[in-house]
């Protein structure tokens, strides 16, 4: 029982060792002992002369205290009175054997009850892993039985206390192990750089407590006037969060933390007795020690302050425009927003010392929000002003003057050549002018249409406007509606507000209408007669470059109809044209060769008021009549007849004096001429001449005919003679007789 004293003793001044500094005793130099040996209080029997026994594990506490103390002597005296000193753990045993000892007192009762265990079977296993240490290290006053290492079947637990055994064992295995009971405080981030927060510099850190069963403390004492420290309990691990003062901008500071364990070496104390019989004692208290320290640096950068000044572009101060500061040009790491007061203005909290960037956020009607990134350089405990000008968003009215237009051509053959159909499609319309008027009704702007049909005016305040077109296109009718355009602040990122009108102009319709007029033979009056000319051809073509039709195109065939009349169907655009004639119907009819100018300029019917006109083709046959004998002697009275092939009379005419004779004009065809009545004198000619008309021959076929006369001659040798004279007689007419009477050699006498 003494040496069980003994190693209690021991034990508990092991564990005081190990959970103190060696230089420092956790309890009186001097205490009394008291045991109890009550053999109720044994949970364990050990094997010895073929029984088991109880194993008798007594309970020794520290009279003045009431602390707990383990005998550390198995088989000395059993641990009493007040002659017990206290020592150093280290002048018991060695290091090996303390360490081991230390462990088991750390893990052990009274520093640890687990759960489901009464504090004495906690004891009780406890003391019991002590003994079984002691001995499997073959300590002095161990007993051989308790070696579970040699002799593990020579103890048990009594019936519903086997975890009783089971812990001592688990603490046994603590001690092999050397498992030491490791101790901390650690802080994250361990040095905390604060940021603004308004008016203030705020930060977090989290402390972390490892095996600090009796809390911690914090030492602000170096924190200026001011500061806080939120979130600490003090009792376990947490996040704390520490505001410091804007006047400590710049400054650094130190936070200090201070953990106790109940678990210390430094509660366990060796207890030696005067007399050298009993046992010595360990005594593992359960005082709160301090087990760890730490520290964090608390730094705060070194800060100035921003002014932002807000105007519009008229110098206004703006109200309730928002600001973004950043520490970053991409303005991601954002450090405050900032939204200007009354009177433009607007003042930071305190912003770190260098350069920060300024991005606005949002602005008010009818301002753009400004896009570029600002930048100002702060200075330590100063402002730093900022003008920022924000820009009226203005309006825009913009144009869309479209209209159907020539385009090209659709190419299609003919027998006069290829003919260009114009081809439109809508595109914008150049050259329309509009103006713009504002609500007051003056002109503030002049918009002429561009090639695509676009124009715009300048920029405009918001408001209504009036726009009309005030000058067409020549070929398109004019606009004339009076457009109302009102332009409104759309947001805070569209700097132009754009309103565009889409104006159609109608192209004007052109057309031209002709008419053709000619001529008919009439075979009963005998004479030439207008009439309407159907089945003509005429060509319509460019006289001029119009649009991508060069001058000379063919745009159009034109053929008159049963009232001589032709209507152009093309769509034709403005411009000027002449028409040609391509085809008559009948080709005894002239071929007009000349051209027929006309501007296209809506409804053209110039040559249908004044009709085209074209001639049949017109013959004479005309007749120089002449003495046969005397080519010089023209002979008039000489009448002839015209007759066609069918014998139809077509006109009778009669030499003049100098023996001419032209019909009227005659068609074309196949005629015969015939002399009817010869000049006086002559003899009527039989010859009948035929006479053929065609558009190719001169317009006269001029014939020569000549008549021989009817002569007498009359001879007598002398004048003197009474013989009668002789003469020939010849007829000359029907009617009356030209007698020519010769003397020979006398003269000749004409006589009738």
């Amino acid at each position: 029982m003494k040496t069980k004293r003994i190693v209690a003793i021991l034990l508990c001044a092991l564990t005081v060792i190990g959970l103190m500094p060696t230089a420092a005793l956790a309890a009186e130099s001097t205490v009394t002992i008291e045991s109890q040996t009550n053999s109720a209080f044994d949970y364990l029997e050990y094997y010895k002369d073929g029984e088991w026994k109880d194993l008798n594990t007594p309970r020794h506490t520290v009279e003045q205290t009431g602390e707990i103390a383990y005998c550390i002597e198995h088989s000395a005296g059993n641990p009493h009175g007040d002659t017990y000193t206290a020592a150093s753990p280290s002048s018991v045993f060695s290091t090996s054997i303390l360490a081991g000892v230390q462990t088991i007192l750390m893990y052990g009762y009274p520093c640890n009850t687990p759960a489901g265990f009464t504090a004495d079977e906690a004891r009780q296993a406890t003391a019991n892993a002590l003994r079984f240490w002691l001995s499997e290290n073959g300590e002095e006053g161990s007993y051989n039985f308790t070696n579970r290492k040699s002799n593990p079947g020579y103890l048990r637990a009594k019936s519903g206390y086997e975890h009783v055994l089971e812990w001592a064992d688990e603490l046994l295995s603590y001690a092999r192990a050397k498992k030491t009971l490791t101790h901390s405080i650690v802080f994250t981030p361990s040095s905390l750089q604060l940021a603004a927060s308004g008016n203030s510099f705020v930060g977090q850190t989290k402390v972390k407590l490892t095996n600090i069963n009796s809390g911690y403390t914090l030492n602000t004492s170096s924190l200026p006037s001011g500061s806080s420290v939120t979130g600490y309990t003090g009792r376990a691990s947490e996040t704390i969060t520490i505001t410091l003062p804007d006047s400590a901008a710049g400054k650094s500071f130190t936070i200090s933390a201070t953990g106790k364990d109940t678990r210390s070496l430094s509660n366990i104390t060796a207890y030696i007795p005067a007399d050298g019989d009993l046992q010595k004692i360990f005594l593992c208290a359960t005082t709160a020690q301090v087990v760890a320290t730490a520290s964090i640096g608390v730094n705060t950068p070194a800060y100035g302050y921003l002014k932002i000044a807000k105007t519009g572009d008229n110098g206004d101060a703006l109200a309730d425009v928002k600001f973004g500061v950043y520490a970053d040009v991409g303005c991601t790491s954002k450090l405050c927003e900032l939204t200007t007061g009354a009177d433009g203005t607007v003042t930071s909290g305190a912003l770190p010392v260098g350069k920060v960037y300024v991005k606005e956020l949002s602005t008010i009607a009818p301002y753009v929000i400004e896009s570029t990134v600002k930048n100002a350089t702060i200075s330590l405990n100063k402002i730093t002003t900022l003008n920022v000008q924000n820009t009226s968003a203005k309006g825009m009215i913009c144009i869309n003057k479209t209209a159907e237009q020539l385009v090209g051509t659709t190419a299609s053959n003919s027998d006069f050549g290829q003919v260009n159909t114009p081809k439109y499609a809508a595109k914008g319309l150049a050259g329309c002018v509009f103006e713009v008027k504002n609500s007051a009704g003056k002109v503030v702007a002049t918009l002429t249409t561009d090639a695509n049909g676009y124009a715009e005016t300048g920029l405009l305040d918001f408001g209504e406007y009036k726009m009309q077109e005030v000058s067409g296109v020549a070929g398109y009718e004019m606009d004339t509606t009076d457009h109302t355009v009102t332009i409104a602040y759309a947001d805070q990122n569209t700097p132009i507000v754009k309103k565009t009108v889409n104006v159609d102009n109608t192209r004007i319709a052109t057309s031209m209408k002709l008419k053709k007029m000619t001529e008919y033979f009439d075979y009963e009056a005998l004479e030439f007669k207008p009439c309407v000319g159907k089945g003509f051809v005429f060509g319509l073509y460019t006289a001029e470059n119009i649009g991508i039709m060069p001058k000379d195109t063919l745009v159009e065939l034109l053929t008159t109809n049963e009232e001589g009349v032709a209507k152009s169907s093309a769509k034709l655009p403005f411009g000027k044209y002449y028409l040609k004639e391509l085809s008559v119907l009948d080709e005894t009819i002239h071929l007009r060769g000349d051209s027929f100018t006309l501007t296209m300029d809506g409804h053209n019917t110039v040559y249908y008021e004044a009709p085209i006109v074209n001639d049949m083709f017109k013959g004479n046959i005309a007749v120089w009549k002449s003495d046969k004998n005397d080519a010089k002697r023209m002979l008039e009275g000489a009448k002839f007849e015209i007759r066609d092939a069918d014998g139809k009379l077509f006109d009778t005419m009669t030499t003049d004096s100098d023996g001419y004779a032209v019909s009227i004009d005659l068609p074309v065809g196949s005629y015969r001429l015939q002399e009817i009545d010869p000049p006086t004198g002559f003899i009527l000619s039989d010859e009948v001449v035929k006479v053929s008309l065609s558009t190719e021959n001169k317009n006269t076929v001029v014939i020569e005919r000549t008549n021989v006369g009817n002569e007498m001659v009359l001879k007598r040798p002398t004048l003197q003679t009474a013989s009668p004279l002789q003469a020939r007689l010849s007829p000359f007419t029907r009617n009356r007789a030209m007698f020519s009477l010769k003397a020979r050699p006398m003269k000749t006498v004409r006589l009738s």
